[in-house]
C-alpha cells in the first residue's frame, strides 16, 4: 500500500509539470500565432491597396473640333460623376439667453471616383443634376362608374409597386436637394433657380467615401428664449431658443447639432418648407422649474337633468420658478373640442389665458421672478344623453 501511495504521487507531481510545459508551450505559440497574424493582416492590406491602384478606372474622351481657321486655344473639360455629392449640417450654438444664437452651416463632402481630390477649390451647387427640367403637363383624368366585380388581388401589387417606386424617386430627390456653404473663404453666388457656394480655400478630399466637414458660413441670429410646457402630456419644462429672422438666409435642409452652455443637447432638422414666421429650436429640459397638474376631485361632478348628464371637470396648474433669474414660458392645455352635436362642450374656467374655440388649444403667456409660483385653474363641462358615455383623462 504504501508503494502504491508513493508510486500515485509520483504520477501526480509528473503529471503536474508535463501540464505545466504543456500551458506554457500554449501560451508562446499562442503570442508567435497572434505575431504571424499581425504580420498577415499588414500584408494582406498591402496587397489591396496595390489591386485598388491597378483597378483604378480610367477613361478616355474624345473631342471634334470645328474651326475655320488655324487658332490657338485651351480646352476646359467638365464631367458628371454619381458617386460624389454633399450635404447641409449645422450646428447651432448658444451661450447663455443673454446672447444672439450663432449659427455654423456646414457641408459635408463625400466622394468615392477613384480619383483623389488634392488641394482643389470646390464649387458647391444646389443643382440636382438627376432631377428633370421640364414642367409637368396635365393629362385627360377619365373617371366611369366602378365595376362591381372589382378584383383587388390583380390591382394591389400593381399600385402598391407604383407607390414604392414614387416613394423613392421622391426620396433621391429630396436627399439630392441638399446642400452648403464656407465663411470668409466662401462667397455665394445666387442664380435664377439656384445657388453656388466658391470656396477659395483649397481642400483635400480624398477617394474614400466618408463624409469630410467643411466650414462654409457663419450668422448670429437673434433669438428669444422662452420657456415651453405642456403639463398634460408631459411635465417636464423646455428652454426654446425662437428665431425670428431665419428666412431671410438662404438655408437649405439639413440636420442640426444643438449646443447650450457649451454641451451637447441633442439633434433637431431645419425644415425651409417651413412656412412660420419663427424657428422653434429646443434647447433641453431644465428642471429648476416645476409644473404639476392635478385635477380637483372637489370640483368635479356629475349631475343627470332630464334626459342629459351634465359632467364638470377641473384641473390646477401649478408652475413654480426655483432659477435665481425670471423666466418667461408659455404654458399650454386644451379643453376638449366637440364633434357631435349632441355632445356640448363648454369652458367654465382658463384663468386668463388665451382660448382657441376650434383647436380648443388654451395658452397662458408667464412671467416669473425668481423663487416665485402662479396658479392657473381649467375648467369646462360637458352636456350629453345620458345613455352615452364619455371618457375624460
Amino acid at each position: 500500500n504504501s508503494a502504491s501511495v508513493s508510486e500515485l504521487k509520483l504520477f501526480a507531481e509528473y503529471f503536474r509539470s508535463r501540464l505545466l510545459e504543456i500551458k506554457k508551450d500554449q501560451v508562446r505559440y499562442s503570442d508567435e500565432l497572434a505575431v504571424q497574424n499581425d504580420k498577415l493582416e499588414r500584408i494582406h492590406k498591402q496587397l489591396d491597396a496595390m489591386n485598388a491602384k491597378m483597378n483604378v478606372p480610367t477613361s478616355q474622351v474624345t473631342v471634334y473640333l470645328s474651326v475655320t481657321e488655324n487658332t490657338v486655344g485651351n480646352i476646359q473639360l467638365s464631367y458628371i460623376v454619381s458617386d460624389a455629392g454633399w450635404q447641409p449640417v449645422y450646428d447651432i450654438r448658444v451661450a447663455d439667453i443673454r446672447n444672439p444664437v450663432t449659427m455654423n452651416f456646414n457641408a459635408t463632402v463625400f466622394q468615392n471616383t477613384g480619383e483623389e481630390w488634392n488641394n482643389i477649390q470646390l464649387r458647391l451647387s444646389t443643382v440636382n443634376v438627376r432631377q428633370q427640367g421640364r414642367q409637368p403637363e396635365l393629362k385627360p383624368w377619365f373617371i366611369d362608374f366602378e365595376s362591381p366585380l372589382y378584383d383587388i388581388r390583380n390591382q394591389a401589387p400593381q399600385s402598391v409597386a407604383l407607390k414604392s417606386a414614387s416613394d423613392r424617386l421622391m426620396a433621391e430627390e429630396e436627399a439630392l436637394e441638399e446642400s452648403a456653404t464656407a465663411a470668409i473663404y466662401t462667397e455665394m453666388q445666387e442664380n435664377q433657380t439656384s445657388v453656388e457656394y466658391n470656396i477659395s480655400m483649397p481642400y483635400t478630399i480624398p477617394s474614400d467615401n466618408n463624409q469630410h466637414t467643411i466650414n462654409i458660413q457663419q450668422y448670429s441670429i437673434p433669438a428669444n428664449f422662452e420657456y415651453y410646457c405642456v403639463p398634460k402630456l408631459s411635465r417636464d419644462v423646455f428652454l426654446l431658443a425662437r428665431l425670428t429672422q431665419w428666412q431671410q438666409y438662404n438655408f437649405l435642409p439639413g440636420e442640426i447639432n444643438l449646443f447650450f452652455e457649451g454641451t451637447y443637447v441633442g439633434k433637431s432638422y431645419l425644415n425651409v418648407r417651413n412656412t412660420a414666421d419663427t424657428l422653434d429650436l429646443s434647447l433641453g429640459r431644465d428642471e429648476n422649474i416645476i409644473v404639476t397638474r392635478n385635477k380637483q376631485v372637489d370640483l368635479t361632478e356629475q349631475r343627470t337633468i332630464a334626459a342629459n348628464k351634465r359632467e364638470t371637470h377641473t384641473w390646477e396648474i401649478t408652475v413654480r420658478n426655483n432659477k435665481r433669474l425670471p423666466v418667461f414660458i408659455g404654458l399650454y392645455d386644451q379643453i376638449p373640442v366637440s364633434m357631435n352635436k349632441d355632445l356640448v362642450v363648454e369652458p367654465v374656467d382658463y384663468s386668463e389665458g388665451m382660448y382657441e374655440k376650434e383647436s380648443g388649444k388654451i395658452t397662458w403667456k408667464l412671467e416669473l421672478s425668481p423663487a416665485t409660483e402662479l396658479r392657473k385653474t381649467l375648467s369646462f363641462t360637458i352636456r350629453y344623453p345620458k345613455d352615452k358615455i364619455v371618457y375624460i383623462d
